[in-house]
């Protein structure tokens, strides 16, 4: 690594400035990731012929560089690497030539690292990774900085809502993944006098956009029987909340109606 290192600052000229023509790229690892051991890709964005470079990579939490040391690429293939671990979220890498390599204006990947991702997942604030104090070597030997940048370290799928309305009052909602599986409700709606039909479609895993699922009642129907000295004289059936009309008053010889019960 020393003997990289010398290499690389006998190149350098004092001449430092900004390059905005280049930028060091960490690609998002997948969502399925998540739990297992993956490979984190470098890539380098140049248009003018670089001569080497080196950055600084820091990980977010969750995410630990592996004890394998980073690989070059078909790309690089005239290149060394030199790095050093600052922690297990932190590494400094050098890339350099003894062989007069040259990496032509391009935009593919340089350089990979074997990591480990935790199962659990830190939120969306700290899923960041980063490189910083990032320079470059051009062909003139020139020295030039390239910018900070932070990158999203895992490429989750976008997140959308699921909303279950009953009488356009929302009875219930979900923040699903695209793809996710909807899970099934533990409880139903419930409404006086009416039996609950069911919810229009509801897909089974999420799509890509919220989504409104809607419930449906059905009212309910009652006997109303008409009963008269002991014996069922009538009867009708009525649907709840409907409003009720009593029958004609009952002739009986020798008796006056007395009305009906309420």
């Amino acid at each position: 690594m020393k003997r990289i290192l010398t290499i690389l600052s006998a190149l350098i000229l004092t001449v430092v400035g900004a390059w905005s023509q280049a930028s060091i790229t960490l690609n998002p690892l997948p969502e399925s990731a998540i739990g297992q051991t993956a490979t984190l890709s470098m890539n380098l964005e140049n248009n003018a012929v670089v001569k080497g470079f080196q950055a600084d990579i820091t990980l977010p939490g969750f995410i630990t560089f592996n004890d394998v040391s980073p690989q070059l690429t078909t790309r690089t293939v005239d290149f060394e690497v030199a790095y050093r671990r600052i922690s297990d979220y932190q590494m400094r890498i050098i890339v350099s030539s003894a062989k007069s390599g040259k990496l032509s204006p391009d935009s593919s990947t340089v350089v990979t690292f074997p990591v480990t991702v935790a199962q659990e997942v830190e939120d969306a604030a700290t899923r960041v990774m980063q490189i910083s104090q990032a320079t470059a070597i051009l062909e003139n030997y020139r020295k030039v900085e390239i910018a900070d940048t932070s990158f999203l370290a895992l490429a989750l799928k976008p997140s959308f809502v699921i909303r279950y309305e009953v009488d356009g009052v929302e009875f219930h909602r979900d923040t699903l993944m695209q793809d996710e599986k909807v899970p099934t409700l533990n409880s139903l709606p419930t409404k006086e006098g009416h039996t609950f039909s069911g919810w229009s479609e509801i897909p089974e895993t999420m799509p890509a956009g919220d989504v409104t699922v809607t419930g449906t009642f059905t009212v309910n129907r009652y006997t109303l029987l008409y009963m008269v000295d002991g014996e069922e004289y009538a009867k009708d059936s009525i649907a709840y909340g409907t409003a009720l009309t009593q029958k004609e008053a009952l002739a009986k010889e020798g008796y006056t109606f007395s009305g009906w019960s309420e």
